[in-house]
């Protein structure tokens, strides 16, 4: 790659620093010189020449194929790719061939392809990633393969899924448990069916591609997280943050370890609507979270639409399909951040949910594997059920209310659950008015194995000390839980 190509066209980039990473520049010999390894020949990676249209061919063959397709472009004189660098290797090493292909590209120059490329792959003992130099006569030809969006900042991570969509992008350093995460959620996708047979499965599962595209967001786009306030005590640290969710920024506690760098588990606490109760917000599993943190957990109490009962009592019923999709879209956000979070395992995710919590919990688990453990509490199996007892603009009723519902079905619990990926626990109260008993066993019996459910005399708070124990103890171990200290 000439190098004074690459200055007039990324001269402007290159004033600045993005996102933790450098930026594609001409291997200026300013950069303060690298130590090379002095690793034998017959030891070091083989590294492959690339130019456009094998990059072309590359990408183009990701549609399509068994498994997802992870590329990260880097070089050696990049500082934060040489930092990443054994990140990615542990992510590598984490999965097997036929669950990932990994592959890497350096941008050094083609002189470096035998000498100080395959030497620092060697120190990295990155023998199972592919790896290329990609020599371009056009750069920015070369770029716009990969994203059109992409200046040329180092390092840049680039996920495509089995039918060759850009599922995740990250450009500079990425964080190892985003990326593991993103990469589980990948994983767990179902394999899109071939066209004759797509409409028939979406006829028979209204959880399919559907529903999958319904609940699709960017997750590439920036969780903006902010920390408003942190308070220790007893072992157990409380953040006070807030992320960027889809169209608002949502409150939310982090409650984790005081001390230890994990690995830990994680729970996303979402909590139940029950206005004028104080615990109608994300504070209703504070305590909860707190006894779970001593135990190696972190946890994540979202803020949601109902918290704020004003402005649920605001919204229009002409509107409350596509609330709850937006909602559905932060919750898997929610989970994007707890992912996120120092430490925290990206395959011992749990979700707990009561009320709506519940049932916004399934449309999640029906389209994101990630949670493998649900507590699902005292929700009902239809949106309706609830939404109906009024909004600010009224009740439909007729036509309209047939259409409503029609258009709900498609987002329903009961309708939705069993395409979900875990195991769940559902608790119910015998006394529980919004749940009739008829009601909730629907719920359970539409949800896939494993799964089990108990129901405790109680109404619709669900606050007896045993339903916390029972479901205290099935989290642990569900996600591996140590005794309680």
């Amino acid at each position: 790659m000439k190098r004074t190509l690459f200055l007039v066209l990324f001269f402007s980039a290159a004033l600045c620093m993005i996102g933790g990473g450098a930026v594609v520049r001409a291997r200026q010999k300013t950069i303060a010189p690298k130590k090379e390894v002095a690793t034998p020949a017959s030891e070091k990676p083989k590294v492959t020449e690339i130019k456009e249209a094998g990059l072309k061919t590359l990408l183009a063959e990701s549609v399509g194929r068994s498994r997802p397709l992870l590329v990260n472009f880097w070089a050696t004189w990049c500082t934060p790719c040489r930092e990443e660098f054994p990140d990615l290797v542990k992510i590598r090493e984490s999965h097997t061939d036929e669950q990932l292909d990994f592959v890497t590209v350096s941008l050094d120059e083609p002189s470096e392809i035998a000498t100080s490329v395959p030497a620092f792959l060697a120190e990295m003992r990155a023998g199972r990633m592919p790896a290329y130099l990609l020599n371009a006569a056009d750069p920015e030809a070369a770029i716009g393969l990969v994203d059109k969006d992409w200046r040329g900042e180092l390092p840049a991570t680039f996920l495509f899924d089995r039918a060759g969509q850009l599922a995740f992008k990250h450009m500079g350093r990425v964080q190892p448990a985003q990326l593991q995460s993103v990469i589980e959620g990948v994983l767990a996708a179902k394999t899109p069916p071939a066209p004759a047979a797509q409409s028939a499965a979406q006829a028979t599962s209204p959880a399919s591609a559907s529903l999958a595209q319904l609940l699709a967001y960017d997750a590439s786009a920036p969780l903006d997280i902010k920390t408003i306030g942190t308070e220790r005590q007893g072992g157990v640290t409380v953040e006070d943050i807030t992320f960027q969710g889809v169209g608002e920024t949502i409150a939310a506690y982090v409650v984790r370890p005081a001390e230890g760098a994990g690995p830990f588990a994680g729970v996303l606490f979402v909590h139940w609507f029950a206005p004028p109760d104080p615990t109608s917000n994300r504070t209703q599993y504070l305590d909860e979270a707190k006894a779970l943190a001593r135990r190696g957990t972190v946890s994540l109490l979202v803020s949601t639409f109902w918290s704020d009962s004003e402005r649920y009592k605001a919204r229009r019923w002409q509107t409350d399909f596509e609330n709850s999709v937006t909602q559905g879209k932060n919750l898997r956000r929610a989970l994007d951040v707890l992912a996120a979070r120092p430490g925290v395992d990206a395959r011992r995710l749990a979700l707990v949910g009561h009320d709506y919590g519940a049932m916004f919990g399934s449309l999640v688990a029906a389209v994101d594997a990630r949670p493998k453990a649900y507590v699902l509490i005292a929700g009902t199996a239809r949106f309706a059920d609830w939404y109906l007892f009024g909004s600010s603009s009224g009740k439909p009723a007729g036509e309209a209310l047939d259409a409503y519902r029609k258009q709900l079905a498609a987002i329903d619990p009961v309708g939705v659950i069993g395409a979900a990926r875990g195991a769940f626990f559902f608790q119910f109260g015998e006394a529980d008015k919004y749940t009739p008993r008829d009601n909730f066993i629907s719920y359970y019996m539409a949800a896939p194995t494993p799964k089990r459910i108990a129901t405790y005399p109680s109404d619709h708070d669900m606050s007896a000390g045993i339903i916390r124990h029972d479901r205290t103890v099935w989290i642990a171990e569900q996600l591996g839980l140590p005794p309680v200290p």
